[in-house]
């Protein structure tokens, strides 16, 4: 049985997070807090369309997947976070393709240090590598007796609210209120990530939501009115679903 008191997270947490930048937008206030943090990004940041990263003057896929890694540690270190991974090798938008990969890969790191707790994206059919983290997390928590907190990103209510809002709200959410030198140092933070200055401009700086992972069925989509994602509307939903089916099976 989860608890919703944020406390739980102030241990051993374990924040398994789809790009860099993620972790610093999501919970750059909460890691500051977390006795030990570990954060795990599951793709290295660079897409496979290379007008994404040729028009910010990049010459190839690995130099700005580089850069995005020098800004994490970057930002990472002000938080007082020292312990870090990136998987290498995959894309931006692709963690959905190299599934079975990820999921041994996040169970050896889990299994390896143990935490008290998982923090990762919340279920929203915004961006489909948050959604395959949402569920590697899940995946990884029932499998090692681990709780899974959640975080939301691109959901927002009604045209013109702000992001960062849960699809489905419930009474178990914690809205962290944070100091002044807190939100300070995560604004430094976020400067770290001068790659994504464009898509950091989308959200508040200070606000930061969380609450227990539901108990999501990953068969079907958890927005039905969408057939692609909010942000990458071009990778249907039903794709990654298939993904989270196939590994199952694997495992089965």
């Amino acid at each position: 049985m989860f608890v919703s008191n944020i406390e739980q997270l102030l241990q051993s947490t374990l924040v398994i997070v789809a790009h860099p930048d993620d972790e610093s937008i999501g919970c750059g206030i909460l890691l500051q807090r977390i006795a030990v943090p570990t954060v795990l990004v599951c793709t290295d940041g660079a897409p496979s369309n290379a007008l994404l990263w040729h028009q910010k003057g990049y010459h190839t896929r690995e130099e700005y997947a580089r850069k995005r890694a020098a800004e994490l540690h970057a930002a990472l270190e002000i938080a007082g976070v020292r312990c870090k991974h990136v998987m290498t090798g995959i894309p931006d938008q692709q963690l959905y393709r190299h599934l079975v990969q990820a999921a041994n890969h996040v169970e050896r790191y889990a299994k390896q240090i143990r935490p008290d707790s998982i923090l990762t994206h919340a279920y929203e059919g915004g961006h489909p590598d948050h959604d395959a983290c949402a569920f590697l997390a899940h995946w990884i928590g029932e499998r090692l007796s681990i709780p899974v907190w959640e975080m939301p990103f691109y959901h927002q209510r009604e045209a013109g609210s702000p992001l960062q809002q849960f699809f489905s709200p419930s009474p178990d959410e914690v809205l962290l209120s944070a100091s002044p030198a807190e939100i300070s140092r995560k604004e430094w933070m976020l400067r770290q990530h001068k790659t994504q200055a464009q898509v950091i401009s989308q959200f508040n700086q200070a606000r930061e939501l969380f609450r227990p992972q539901p108990n999501y069925d990953f068969s079907v989509s958890p927005n039905p009115a969408q057939r692609g994602f909010a942000v990458c509307s071009d990778i249907a939903i039903a794709d990654v679903l298939e993904s989270f089916h196939s590994l199952v099976r694997l495992a089965a």
